[in-house]
């Protein structure tokens, strides 16, 4: 809960964006300023949060105290990410802590190497809206010069038809995550997420035998625009290193 979170962890300095309610105000760098835990649980009980998220704060790096009190859902534990012989730029990068105000919500967005998401909610509502991967090219994403992953336009102007008639063909799915329930989203899928009460939850990315070649694909992309000498080029050796027996899949053993 949050008053468990803000008795025990408050003290802490984490980042809290304040502009997560207009999807048009975050076309650019997003609003964002060091607070206390305890001060950002406080801003969101008095209300008037003005879109206030506390938006994939990884517990490892920035919360590992609160690691002892949370368990991974079983079917996420088989996660290649840490089964790698080295480190690397992601090994204490997740499971993460997501704390968001009423109407505050994420941007329609896919996430990095076509990991894929997992999230438990422990308390309030979430409305998701997710897009099946392979109609992704029918959100209009443009990807920047110097870029690998896409952005998408505004929710809005795609269902006000304002970049072509494409858009109501792509499948769709939307979901209302309740308290207590954990939801799946398969790497490559757009989505959005809009928080229908004030919520906590956590989650995490995640790499498994599903996903790896469709990752490693952009991974290998990732190094070529950052160099060998960048943060991905790590990573990507880590998982190069990983021994994996094909005729057995890792999740099979987990369960």
């Amino acid at each position: 809960s949050r008053d468990f979170l803000s008795r025990h962890f408050g003290e802490k300095m984490v980042a809290v964006f304040r502009n997560f309610r207009e999807p048009k105000l975050r076309d650019a760098e997003d609003q964002m300023e060091l607070m206390r835990l305890s001060e950002a649980i406080g801003a969101l009980q008095r209300g008037g949060s003005e879109g206030l998220y506390l938006y994939d704060v990884s517990l490892p790096l920035k919360l590992p105290g609160l690691l002892e009190h949370v368990k991974l859902p079983r079917y996420f534990t088989h996660c290649y990410l840490q089964q790698t012989m080295r480190p690397h730029c992601f090994s204490k990068s997740w499971p993460t802590l997501f704390i968001g105000a009423k109407d505050s919500q994420a941007r329609l967005h896919v996430d990095q190497w076509h990991s894929h998401f997992w999230m438990h909610l422990t308390s309030g509502r979430k409305r998701w809206s997710i897009w099946h991967p392979e109609d992704a090219h029918l959100l209009c994403p443009e990807v920047l010069p110097g870029k690998v992953f896409p952005r998408f336009p505004d929710l809005a102007d795609l269902e006000a038809g304002k970049f072509g008639a494409d858009f109501p063909k792509a499948r769709r799915i939307d979901v209302e995550l309740e308290e207590g329930e954990t939801l799946f989203v398969p790497g490559g899928a757009p989505h959005l997420v809009v928080n229908l009460s004030d919520t906590v939850a956590f989650a995490g990315n995640f790499l498994d035998e599903s996903n790896f070649e469709a990752a490693m694909h952009d991974i290998k992309d990732m190094v070529a625009k950052e160099g060998e000498n960048g943060v991905m080029a790590g990573f990507q050796a880590a998982l190069e290193e990983m021994v994996f027996d094909p005729t057995k899949s890792m999740h099979e053993e987990a369960l």
